[in-house]
């Protein structure tokens, strides 16, 4: 069975929605299923709203299964990703997951009208447009966001269901005023200034690729 989830035309089942006690259900059989394959891990490394979703429902082991290096996928299968198209390519291989199983972990309900796809957690791209705090750093008020979700679907019955884009950012609107409004909310150019002084101490604006060996982090001491 895992051979065959790792063959090119390995379709994911979409969820399906009847009423929200059947649809929690299914939910939560195929996160058992997604959760349990061997590069799940990657959801991990994915960081924001996908690693908090993933550790939810997976457990801590998850994070231990990550820091163990690559699964079968990459092992075993040589399936996962790789920087065969890099500028700089080094050979390196990591552990994918699918857009399907992205789609799955956040509860995603196609619709033939665009604008009726569902969710059962906000996605990444609604988070970007639609919530204040998430400016790329996983904070405690969206922590907050997302237990409150979790503990309203595992109510018996449910008392939250998937929801829309545009219910989605009705939704997070009440966090983005009032009192649950953020305290600081990231900008262009608060990035712009970040990278300006990034560049006046002749620090790199990213580490990606890098060897651990070369990167330089200064510190100040503790005396």
């Amino acid at each position: 069975m895992i051979a065959a989830q790792y063959s090119t035309d390995y379709q994911e089942p979409p969820l399906v929605y009847h009423s929200p006690a059947a649809f929690m259900a299914l939910y939560s059989g195929r996160m058992a299923d997604l959760l349990t394959r061997p590069h799940a891990r990657a959801f991990i490394g994915l960081g924001g709203a996908c690693s908090w979703v993933a550790h939810r429902w997976a457990g801590d082991t998850i994070f231990d299964d990550f820091m163990s290096g690559p699964s079968a996928q990459t092992t075993t299968y040589f399936r996962g990703a790789n920087d065969a198209t890099f500028s700089k390519c080094v050979g390196i291989h990591w552990d994918q997951v699918s857009a399907q199983e992205i789609d799955l972990l956040f509860g995603y309900l196609p619709h033939l009208d665009p604008a009726q796809n569902r969710w059962l957690y906000p996605p990444p791209h609604i988070l970007e447009s639609c919530c204040d705090h998430w400016a790329g750093e996983w904070t405690s008020q969206l922590d907050s966001i997302f237990r409150f979700i979790t503990d309203k679907a595992l109510l018996n019955p449910p008392e939250i269901e998937p929801k829309t884009r545009s219910q989605w950012k009705k939704f997070l609107r009440n966090y983005n005023r009032g009192p649950l409004a953020a305290e600081n909310r990231m900008t262009s150019e608060h990035a712009e200034e970040v990278l300006a002084k990034l560049k006046q101490a002749r620090l790199r604006p990213t580490w990606n690729l890098l060897p651990l060996a070369t990167i330089y982090v200064p510190e100040q001491s503790d005396d």
